[in-house]
């Protein structure tokens, strides 16, 4: 089965697209989420087939916990590739009245939706390619 990341997959169109790939049977999806206890729940409420579906701490909250994904997905893998990745979890939080700070002292906003998927892709890409590029 191809393996596709997925972050934010505990609701909204990321808890959509995991139940879409894992429909077709081609996939293996990875839910990279912050509240493992949760995913496993939405997973058995919604039908997930869960001999294809893998929920793994992923907190974009903190880099560490990117970093720490990252490494946990490599090991996961075993050298397989990686088929995709849909960087998909965000928050937004415009009614606030005061900016809130994630751990590494960012703009949580910003960190989420932003920094932490590029710190992801980033480490990522070169697992990527060998399942993009066109045979030599």
């Amino acid at each position: 089965k191809k393996i596709c990341v997925i972050t934010g997959t505990s609701s909204g169109l990321g808890k959509q697209t995991a139940k879409a790939l894992l429909q077709t049977g081609k996939w293996h999806v990875i839910g990279a989420v912050r509240d493992l206890d949760k995913m496993q729940t939405i997973a058995e409420e919604e039908g997930f087939d869960l001999s294809s579906f893998t929920a793994m701490k992923c907190d974009l909250a903190s880099f560490a916990s990117v970093r720490a994904f990252v490494d946990d997905l490599k090991a996961f893998k075993i050298g397989k590739p990686l088929d995709r990745l849909v960087c998909n979890a965000a928050v937004y939080q415009p009614t606030l009245d005061h900016a809130k700070y994630t751990e590494d002292n960012i703009e949580q906003q910003l960190q989420i939706n932003h920094l932490s998927h590029f710190l992801m892709t980033s480490l990522l890409v070169l697992r990527l390619l060998p399942s993009t590029l066109p045979p030599s």
